[in-house]
């Protein structure tokens, strides 16, 4: 875990992230290849059960594997980026593959954010996606104001409200299956403290 990031990197973070109208900010280098593939293993381990209403989307689910420590480091670091002590709430580890997708309507009735709280969305993917799709876009009052781009090995930290729901982009049918077809991520909730 690439937490112990530099004290110029992490202030370049928080610039980034306090410069938005709601502040938000991707970056990589999070995590190893390694530690990234251990992850995928201890999930697919614990299982994933299928989610799929058409009316609020598409995709596998783990919500009950703890990971204390990886959590802590993760809201520890997302922490030093927003200059709030923060504690974890929900966590939920998505698998996402070919037709895959998660509608605005699904975050409003699975996962609803309290003001103040923030969203970091780990992606530990085996690597780049191959199809389109798969993008985590935010949206307050009806307007996109950020996209999570598919990145291994990077995370991003999306500041939440009542107001602001994240919907994820339909993968494409045209990626043949394969692990280059498959986008693995951490949904972590973090609560101010």
């Amino acid at each position: 875990m690439s937490a112990g990031q530099t004290n110029d990197a992490i202030a370049e973070l928080r610039e980034a992230y306090l410069d938005m109208p709601i502040p938000a900010v991707q970056w990589g280098g999070v995590i190893g290849p390694s530690t990234a593939a251990d992850l995928r293993a201890r999930v697919a381990a614990s299982g994933y059960r299928s989610f799929d209403l058409a009316h609020r989307g598409r995709y596998d689910v783990n919500d009950w594997l703890l990971d204390r420590d990886l959590f802590a480091t993760l809201a520890a670091l997302a922490g030093e980026i927003s200059g709030a002590k923060l504690t974890v709430g929900r966590a939920r580890f998505v698998r996402s593959v070919r037709g895959s997708y998660a509608l605005t309507r699904d975050d409003q009735t699975s996962a609803p954010f309290p003001a103040g709280s923030l969203e970091l969305t780990l992606d530990f993917s085996a690597a780049p996606l191959e199809s389109t799709g798969g993008e985590a876009c935010y949206r307050h009052r009806g307007q996109t104001f950020f996209i999570v781009k598919p990145a291994p090995l990077a995370c991003a930290l999306v500041a939440r409200s009542p107001t602001v729901f994240r919907y994820d982009r339909y993968i494409s049918h045209h990626a043949h299956p394969s692990p280059t077809s498959e986008l693995h991520r951490l949904r972590l909730e973090l609560l101010s403290a």
